[in-house]
């Protein structure tokens, strides 16, 4: 049958052509509607740029293997009934292809498939370079495909209708899925939290840009702490919210600082330029923020203690409480967006309008009562976290225009909360 078929070669030399004509010619005919030699050699077009929209409109719309396609016409637009087919029942899921192979071909068939669509996705730069876009659009093409297809984006769930605080709720719902909180509600407090201290231990070991990783394959601490500083030095110089990207790019120091700030503020939802970006006007845009604000306040407030984008430890839960049944409005999930140092700071604590506590374990910040200067913690010395700690606080000061407080572990456990809190009052 396949000989009858004219993408066949031996259709067309049964034709009188000669098998490198026959060769061309089968080549370039397709049956396939999501193909544009479909509308090629079908003379339905002569322009190549209409033919790949034409595909890419059945695509679209009519192709039955397509998701969106497939969850309305057999599953009556009921997505989830979908999810649940497609990771149990679907001849190409994993368990059901684990019941034709061993899991070592599951394995090698899929990176098969992964090395044949290299370039063929809409998440591949070849991909848009093929239908003609520049390097640099397509780079643009393939971030708005990420924007719009990852469930960790706000875009992704407003655009299936959901409001942008319900948006915000769901990219934190997913984005809590390796917290301790999660693995605890997954396996128990016990079981749940040995699993968490493995995975992320795993992750250190994995990770390029962890020192564990380098130790692990014999490196000294120095020269392991030194390897991955030179990872990330060069990985910054890839980022358009670097510095080093727009340098690279021809640009002067000053301007390539003025760029990675406006790239910065163009990926933040906290920031006015990301909603004029979008087509709001400045009004609208500013409102937005407003709503955001206020109902990621809310959220935190209502469910700091299970439910905080932030997980919080014991002993912060119980400074908030004493805080809380003082009388005080707390705020435990604030974000403060460090535009000239391209960062992001989650105080621990805020009193709203007042000050900001923040709580530092003895061990994690090295008390200076308790560590010499050149004891380490984590890889670094005590005095080089506390210079880092300083200089955080220093940003937090100068952007909130807040007093900060620092509340040690061991304070809180000698004079406790309240007494620490009065002497703020004083």
């Amino acid at each position: 049958m396949k000989k009858l078929m004219p993408e066949n070669i031996e259709y067309w030399i049964k034709k009188g052509m000669s098998r490198l004509d026959a060769k061309e010619k089968a080549n370039s005919y397709s049956r396939y509607a999501g193909n544009p030699k479909y509308y090629l050699c079908r003379s339905i077009t002569d322009d190549p740029v209409k033919a790949q929209k034409l595909a890419d409109n059945w695509m679209q719309e009519k192709c039955p293997t397509n998701r969106k396609n497939k969850i309305k016409t057999r599953f009556n637009g009921d997505e989830v009934a979908y999810n649940e087919w497609n990771k149990t029942q679907c001849s190409l899921s994993k368990s059901k292809m684990l019941e034709r192979m061993s899991e070592a071909e599951y394995i090698e068939s899929k990176r098969t498939l992964g090395l044949q669509l290299s370039g063929k996705r809409p998440n591949d730069i070849e991909y848009w370079m093929n239908k003609g876009y520049s390097k640099k659009d397509a780079k643009g093409k393939v971030s708005e495909n990420a924007i719009n297809h990852s469930t960790r984006r706000v875009e992704y769930w407003m655009n299936k209708g959901y409001s942008m605080q319900e948006s915000i709720v769901k990219v934190s719902e997913i984005q809590n899925n390796t917290s301790l909180e999660s693995f605890v509600s997954k396996y128990g407090n016990h079981i749940g939290t040995l699993k968490y201290e493995a995975f992320r231990y795993g992750q250190k070991i994995k990770s390029k840009r962890s020192y564990l990783y380098w130790i692990n394959l014999g490196y000294s601490e120095s020269d392991a702490v030194n390897k991955v500083s030179e990872i990330q030095s060069e990985y910054a110089k890839l980022q358009p919210k670097c510095i080093p990207y727009w340098i690279n790019l021809g640009y002067s120091e000053s301007d390539a600082i003025n760029k990675s700030n406006e790239f910065s503020r163009l990926l933040s939802i906290w920031c006015v330029e990301y909603w004029l970006d979008k087509g709001y006007d400045i009004e609208d845009a500013t409102k937005i923020i407003s709503d955001i604000q206020k109902e990621n306040s809310l959220l935190s407030l209502k469910s700091y203690k299970t439910n905080s984008r932030i997980p919080k430890s014991k002993l912060e839960i119980n400074v908030i409480d004493v805080l809380s049944e003082l009388g005080e409005e707390v705020i435990v999930d604030y974000v403060i967006n460090d535009v000239k140092n391209r960062t992001v700071y989650f105080p621990d604590i805020v009193i709203k309008d007042k000050c900001i506590i923040e709580i530092y374990g003895d061990y994690w910040h090295g008390n200076p009562k308790i560590y010499e200067s050149t004891d380490k913690i984590r890889g670094i010395t005590v005095s080089e976290k506390q210079d880092r700690d300083a200089n955080r606080i220093s940003n937090i000061k100068q952007i909130t225009k807040l007093p900060v407080y620092v509340w040690w572990e061991s304070d809180i456990n000698k004079f406790g909360a309240i007494e620490l809190y009065n002497r703020i009052n004083k």
